[in-house]
C-alpha cells in the first residue's frame, strides 16, 4: 500500500514558508527538523530515552525478585505487565488530546516527573503500592514515548527510518544496562539502591526539559487552519486498521521476549536471582546492535526487506524458545529475537508518519496506545497460559502466533511492492 502525500500538505508547507518570512519563529519539534535552541532539545530527547529504555525494561530482571517478595506465580506476576502497559496506554491517550494545544513540553517534563515517583514507589512494602508504582511510571512512559518519537520522525523524511533507528539506539543502551544494574543491586541483596538510583536519573532527564528552550506549539503552523485536525478518510482508515495492530503486536511479543527471560531461567534451571536477571541482557544487547547497524543496513536493503528479515528471525526465536530444555538454547533464542526485532519498531513509526500527514497526529496516537496495550495484554496472556498448561514454553506459542500474524500485515501493508530498493537514506 503506497499513500502519497496530497495537496493539502503542499498547501500547509507553503502557507508556513510565507509565514516564517513575515516573522521569525522558532519551528516546533513536532513538525520541523531542529535547528538552533531546538538542538539542545533534541539532544536532551536523546538523552532521556536512555532512562526510558532503563524503566521499559524494568520488569525483565526484576520480576523474579519481586515474585519471591510477595510469593507470586507466573500469572499473578503478570499482572505488573499489565499494570505498566494500562498505565501507558492511558498516557499515550492524554498525549493525543493535548499534545497539539499545549506542545510537547507537559508530555516530557510531566512524564519523567511521574515515571521517577513510579519507581520510586516499586520498592514500597506492600503489593498495591508497588503495583500502584508501575501504573503510575508507565502512564508517565505513555506520555514520554510518543513525543520524543514524533521529535525525532519530524526530520528530514529520506532519514526518518535511520533517525529513528538512533533515537532508539539510545533507548536499547538503557535496556542492555538494567539487567546489569538490577543484577549489581541485587548482589548486594539491595536491589531498593537501584530504584532510587534510577529514580534520581529520571527526575533529572524532567528537570532537564525545564531547561532547554522548547518552542511554543503555537507557533506550529499546522496547528490551526481548516486542516488542523484530520478526517477519517479511507485512506486513513485502511493506514490505522494495518497499524494498531503492527504497534499491539510487536510491543507485546518484544516485552514477552525480555520480561519472561529470566523467569524461562529460573523455571529451566533454578538460577539463583542474579543470575537469571541477566537473561534479559542477551535480548538487548543483540537489539542494540542491530539498532546501531540499521542505518548501514538500510543503504542495501529496503525498509520492508529489513523488517520481513527481522521477523522472520524473531519467529525462529519463538520456536527456539518453545523446544529449549536449556539455558544455551534460551540464550540464543533471546539473541535471535533481539537481531530480529532490532529494527521494526523503528521502522514502523517511520512508515506511519509516512502514511499520514501531519494533521493526523491525534490519529498517530491510536497506534501507540496500541503498542502500549499490547505490552499490557500480551505478555499477561503468556503467564497465565503458563500457569494453566505447565510452564512458560506453552505460552510462548502465543508469541509464535502474534509474530505470524505481523508478517501477513507488513505484506498486505505493501503489497504490491518489490521490496528491494531501498527507500532510505542515511
Amino acid at each position: 500500500m503506497a499513500l502519497p502525500e496530497d495537496h493539502h500538505r503542499r498547501a500547509r508547507t507553503d502557507r508556513a514558508s510565507q509565514h516564517r518570512s513575515r516573522r521569525i519563529v522558532t519551528s516546533s519539534p513536532l513538525t520541523s527538523p531542529a535547528r538552533g535552541s531546538s538542538a539542545a532539545f533534541q539532544r536532551a530527547v536523546f538523552a532521556g530515552f536512555v532512562g526510558n529504555g532503563v524503566f521499559t525494561v524494568i520488569l525483565g530482571p526484576t520480576l523474579p525478585a519481586l515474585s519471591a517478595k510477595w510469593l507470586l506465580n507466573d500469572s499473578q506476576a503478570g499482572f505488573f505487565f499489565t499494570a505498566q502497559f494500562c498505565g501507558s496506554v492511558l498516557g499515550v491517550i492524554l498525549y493525543g488530546l493535548l499534545a497539539r494545544r499545549y506542545g510537547p513540553r507537559f508530555a516530557l517534563i510531566g512524564g519523567y516527573a511521574l515515571m521517577g515517583f513510579g519507581v520510586a514507589l516499586l520498592g514500597a512494602p506492600a503489593l498495591r503500592l508497588a503495583q500502584l508504582g508501575i501504573f503510575t511510571a508507565g502512564f508517565g512512559y505513555g506520555l514520554v514515548t510518543p513525543a520524543s518519537n514524533l521529535a525525532v520522525a519530524a526530520g528530514d523524511p529520506k532519514k526518518r527510518a535511520a533517525r529513528l533507528n538512533l533515537l532508539n539506539f539510545t533507548w536499547g543502551i538503557g535496556a542492555v544496562l538494567c539487567p546489569f544494574l538490577v543484577a549489581f543491586g541485587e548482589r548486594r541483596h539491595h536491589l531498593d539502591f537501584f530504584l532510587w538510583g534510577l529514580t534520581a536519573a529520571l527526575v533529572a532527564f524532567a528537570l532537564s526539559f525545564v531547561m532547554v528552550e522548547i518552542p511554543r506549539a503555537e507557533s506550529t503552523p499546522a496547528a490551526s487552519g481548516p486542516h488542523a485536525r484530520a478526517s477519517l478518510s479511507p485512506r486513513l482508515v485502511t493506514a490505522l486498521a494495518l497499524f494498531v495492530p503492527l504497534f499491539f503486536l510487536y510491543v507485546g511479543t518484544e516485552t514477552s521476549f525480555s520480561g519472561w527471560a529470566g523467569a524461562m531461567a529460573l523455571e529451566m534451571a533454578g538460577f539463583r536471582g542474579g543470575v537469571a536477571a541477566l537473561m534479559p541482557s542477551f535480548f538487548w544487547a543483540t537489539l542494540l546492535l542491530g539498532r546501531a547497524s540499521a542505518p548501514a543496513a538500510l543503504r542495501f536493503l529496503s525498509e520492508k526487506t529489513l523488517a520481513l528479515s527481522g521477523l522472520t528471525l524473531a519467529f525462529v526465536a519463538s520456536l527456539l524458545w518453545i523446544i529449549a530444555h536449556d539455558t544455551a538454547v534460551l540464550a540464543l533464542a533471546l539473541v535471535l529475537a533481539g537481531a530480529g526485532c532490532s529494527t521494526i519498531f523503528p521502522i514502523l513509526v517511520a512508515w506511519l508518519t509516512q502514511f499520514t500527514d501531519e494533521s493526523a497526529s491525534g490519529w498517530r496516537s491510536l497506534a501507540f496506545g496500541a503498542a502500549s496495550f499490547g505490552g499490557a495484554v500480551l505478555p499477561k496472556l503468556v503467564g497465565t497460559l503458563s500457569t494453566h498448561f505447565g510452564g512458560l514454553r506453552a505460552g510462548f506459542s502465543l508469541v509464535a502466533l502474534a509474530i505470524s500474524a505481523m508478517i501477513v500485515l507488513v505484506l498486505f501493508l505493501h503489497r504490491g511492492e518489490a521490496g528491494t530498493a531501498p527507500t532510505a537514506e542515511v
